[in-house]
This record gives structure tokens, sequence and C-alpha cells, in this order.
């Protein structure tokens, strides 16, 4: 099978310190991508991070205590970032990319709640 994820790029918080974890492959030998780190204060290094970060705050503003939000909004959220039309996808959606995958792997999605 082709690996169509060959790197990750992080920020430098704690929750990615035990990148050796990360990046080891877990049914085979060797590793299933490697983890490469942004420059502190970079954020143009992680792009499509930023992006969705955008997308959040569109949402929930910056220091929302999310432990205070109905899950109802939270995949309110989800939904929305998933439906939305990107100019690199040629105006399509991730989810219209996801559903056409599901497609061409003949995976019937139709009970998957997506």
């Amino acid at each position: 099978m082709a690996s169509h994820h060959l790197f990750n790029t992080n920020d430098n918080g704690s929750e990615f310190k035990g990148y050796e974890g990360i990046e080891k492959a877990k049914r085979r030998k060797g590793i299933r991508f490697k983890i490469y780190y942004a420059h502190p204060s970079s954020p143009h290094e992680r792009g499509s991070n930023e992006n969705n970060n955008r997308f959040i705050r569109r949402w929930f503003p910056k220091g929302t205590k999310f432990k205070d939000v109905l899950n109802k909004r939270i995949f309110e959220l989800q939904q929305w970032v998933s439906e939305y039309p990107r100019k690199m996808f040629d105006g399509r959606s991730s989810k219209d990319l996801f559903l056409d995958e599901l497609i061409n792997l003949n995976i019937n999605f139709s009970k998957l709640a997506i």
C-alpha cells in the first residue's frame, strides 16, 4: 500500500515530546512517517494547522473553555469544516474527497455517520 502521508510538522507542544512512539509503525518494522518540528513563533511553517485554527475561531473565540461547550456545537463545527469548499481542492470539500475515496475503495458508507 502506497503511503500518502510521508511527514508531519508539529509545533513544540509537550504532546509531541514522545515523537519516537508517534513515528513508529505498529504493524511493521520501521517508521510510519517522519516528524519535523516547526520553529518557535513560525506559524507559517504549519499553514494547514493555522488555517484550521482560523476556522475554529470563527465559532469559538480564543480562550473558550471547551468543557463548557455543548458536544452538539462541536459536532456542528466539525461538519462545517468538513463541508467547507477548499480552493486547493478546486472548490470541493474534504468531505467530498473522503466520500469519493470510499467509493473508489468499494466501501459502503451509507450507514456511517459522516
